[in-house]
């Protein structure tokens, strides 16, 4: 009877000590974004009145660092603002603001023009997406809107043929850092080879089917799989998006995409 409840106390001991490990390891939430809305055109964009939380130190100073970008169909960046730190806490307010003149000195070319605010990678933490949404511009074609398979023209820009099916297959992908598949079982992204241009096996993310239908259409942008530098994200509006870094390069790449397993729109936030 003393043997079997010491067993139990130290059995439950060290459940409690692996509970705790698990919940100290997961990565922190990005900055919380409550009740933004963001519009966009052909020469600025528009917010309503927010507010926002920063929940992270990727700072090591107590304050969380963001980007907000906003580029076109192709990939076009029009619009930045950076800040190298916020001091963590909140709800910090803002808005209304309307009519910002993107502030890259150029004009988009295709849509969708898209707008991501990331946190940024810093002081062991991973970038995070924590807010995106596309809009367009009147008048301007669409880039992006994908075949599926291996021959795949969009919008007059050539595909080139990396010899398998994956979705991120445009002349711009040639130097893209993952591989992006829509399988069987689900998604899987692979981080590229250099020399070889292939995934590396193991697949850096596999999100099952099962995982990916229990999530749905969020209500947040919700992290899938998140590992070796990549983040898999399935958004508010129904799509998926991967968020990585070009080797050896702080230049951020974002592939988002409408469905598995045949897209029926693909396009770059950032390349």
């Amino acid at each position: 009877m003393t043997g079997n409840r010491h067993w139990k106390i130290s059995g439950l001991v060290i459940l409690m000590v692996i509970v705790i490990g698990l919940v100290a390891t997961q990565p922190a939430l990005a900055l919380s974004i409550n009740g933004l809305n963001v519009t966009l055109d052909c020469t600025s964009w528009s917010y309503n009145a927010y507010d926002f939380t920063t929940d992270r130190d990727n700072t090591g100073a107590n304050a969380e660092a963001y980007d907000i970008i906003i580029t076109d169909g192709a990939g076009t960046l029009l619009h930045v603002v950076s800040n190298n730190g916020v001091g963590l806490g909140g709800p910090i307010y803002d808005g209304p603001t309307t009519n910002i003149i993107y502030n890259q000195g150029v004009a988009p070319l295709y849509n969708p023009l898209t707008f991501t605010w990331t946190s940024r990678s810093g002081n062991g933490y991973n970038a995070q997406i924590a807010y995106t949404t596309s809009g367009n511009c009147l008048g301007l074609p669409t880039f992006g809107a994908s075949k599926g398979s291996s021959s795949k023209v969009i919008e007059g820009e050539v595909q080139f043929d990396p010899g398998d099916d994956r979705l991120n297959r445009e002349t711009k992908d040639r130097a893209a850092p993952v591989a992006i598949y829509c399988v069987d079982w689900g998604i899987e992204i692979r981080v590229i080879d250099y020399p070889t241009s292939r995934g590396i096996d193991p697949p850096a993310i596999t999100a099952l089917t099962e995982q990916i239908d229990s999530v749905g259409v969020p209500d947040v942008n919700t992290l899938l799989g998140d590992h070796n530098g990549v983040q898999l994200y399935r958004l508010t509006t129904g799509e998926y998006a991967v968020f990585t870094h070009y080797a050896n390069e702080n230049k951020p790449y974002i592939f988002v995409w409408d469905q598995c397993p045949v897209p029926t729109k693909t396009y770059h936030a950032a390349v």
